[in-house]
């Protein structure tokens, strides 16, 4: 019997699971396309890039997507079999509600282990090849559309603008090329009054076809004149710019268009974010960051700050040193100063003080510069200890929302979609709002990176066992928990 328990449970947990898994990629794919979308509209993209494209955002979302799955499928399962009493029957019978949620357990502890190879080696890769392939596409131009009335600067060196088009969008009338690709300004202008475009196989080049037009251009002429004096021989140029128009029936401009072509260059791309790295890249970069920000306080303050906070004299102050340099250094105070300022006449008092705010002020300025550049390095390294316990806490999500919702699926006893998603959504919701919370105070070094990462779980873990005691009880989620019924006695 207890096979075909769990036989059961399996199918009516797996059909869910799947339907809100695929659901939630899907929500997070839209995403994606709405906050890129103005990366790919107009750059002629063709369908296998943008497939590719959307692929390895995907890809990137399964480890975000499983947990909440997990959630929501675990509450409608239970709420389900609590509705149709179904979940009683089985207690009646003798069961525990661990020993009835024990397969669906070990399935949520087999997705936490997926989950964990997705957020370590696939998500990695993809974010990679995702990066990658959208800075491929930020490169590429805008796809040529030469609209009537307006300039075109679609193409690198030329200025295009056509008065009207005929029907079909073939023929362009009136059309007015400016060409600049010596960089020094307009240095051609053709016009036509008609013209047609044509593109080669690949849309590497473009044949404007030409007729009934004109060509303008600058031809310049320089003439030397020598001056003889009898010091000097001088010389003077003076140059001359002349318009030349010619006339054509029928004219070809070929234009090179292979800098807008989309051209795919992996090797300029660097697996440097954290979100590239899996847990062995993570650990040397970290060992890395944590070297060099210990190097660059200790190499900062060691040859800046000690000589005028340790007590001992300056080398580029000997006069108004407070100590020998035989002696031990002694600690610099205003009793020890004041007899070396009276000493000095009035002016030289006055020179003295300056120069010692001055320096005061260099000082602390500098400190203040190593202080900053300190909180930034380690900012950086806290980016990628973030990201390193990230792939433990979306793993161990898996476990934790399973029995958090097996247990409130039993205490609530509704089935249906529309309970379970508001309950799964406001879980996930606060829980993802604790982890950036988090992350934020430990990216500033308010607190330690792995209390702000993993302090959420902990309490959503305390949540867990408190409901899942409850409901192997059978009892009311808040019997008992610290107040009173208060009687009403009415007024005799």
């Amino acid at each position: 019997m207890l096979k075909t328990v769990h036989s059961l449970l399996l199918k009516a947990f797996t059909g869910p699971f799947m339907s809100v898994f695929f659901v939630m990629i899907f929500i997070l794919l839209m995403n994606f396309v709405w906050k890129y979308i103005d990366e790919l509209v107009g750059k002629g993209l063709g369908a296998l890039v943008i497939g590719e494209l959307l692929w390895y955002a995907c890809l990137t979302f399964v480890a975000m997507a499983l947990p909440l799955s997990i959630l929501f499928s675990s509450l409608l399962t239970f709420g389900n079999l609590g509705e149709s009493s179904e979940l009683t029957a089985m207690k009646t019978s003798g069961m525990s509600l661990i020993t009835i949620s024990k397969p669906l357990f070990f399935l949520s502890v087999i997705l936490a282990v997926i989950t964990f190879y997705f957020a370590n080696n696939v998500v990695p890769a993809a974010y990679y090849k995702q990066r990658t392939l959208r800075s491929n596409i930020l490169q590429k131009k805008q796809e040529i559309n030469i609209q009537t009335g307006l300039f075109n600067y679609d193409i690198p060196g030329y200025v295009l603008k056509a008065a009207s088009k005929s029907k079909d969008g073939k023929i362009l009338y009136d059309l007015i090329i400016y060409e600049h690709t010596d960089g020094q300004g307009t240095n051609r202008v053709m016009t036509a009054k008609e013209a047609t475009i044509e593109l080669t196989a690949g849309n590497k080049d473009m044949y404007i076809n030409m007729r009934n037009g004109a060509t303008y251009h600058e031809v310049k002429e320089q003439s030397t004149n020598f001056l003889t004096n009898p010091t000097l021989n001088t010389t003077t140029t003076s140059s001359k710019r002349e318009l030349m128009r010619e006339f054509f029936e029928e004219q070809r401009l070929n234009i090179d268009l292979s800098s807008l072509q989309f051209v795919r260059d992996d090797k300029d791309a660097a697996k440097t974010l954290p979100g590239m790295l899996n847990l062995v890249n993570l650990d040397k970069m970290i060992d890395t960051l944590k070297l060099d920000v210990d190097t660059y306080k200790l190499q900062a303050f060691k040859e800046d700050l000690p000589p005028y906070f340790s007590g001992k004299k300056p080398n580029s102050t000997p006069s108004i040193a407070a100590s020998d340099t035989n002696k031990k250094a002694t600690t610099i105070t205003i009793d020890t100063i004041k007899p070396v300022l009276e000493s000095f006449v009035e002016e030289e008092a006055g020179l003295v003080k300056n120069m010692a705010t001055d320096m005061v002020r260099n000082r602390v300025d500098n400190a203040k510069f190593i202080l900053e550049q300190s909180l930034q390095k380690e900012e950086e390294l806290h980016k990628y200890e973030i990201e390193w316990h990230r792939k433990f806490t979306i793993s161990y999500a898996c476990m934790i929302f399973f029995v958090l919702g097996a247990s409130l699926g039993s205490i609530v006893k509704k089935g249906g979609v529309g309970l379970p998603a508001i309950i799964s959504v406001a879980f996930f919701v606060i829980l993802y709002l604790w982890q950036m919370f988090g992350e934020k105070l430990s990216r500033e070094n308010i607190i330690p990176v792995w209390v702000g990462m993993w302090l959420p779980y902990i309490i959503i873990t305390l949540v867990s066992i408190y409901v899942s005691y409850k409901a192997n009880k059978d009892t009311k989620l808040f019997e008992n928990f610290g107040y009173k019924k208060i009687k009403y006695v009415p007024e005799k």
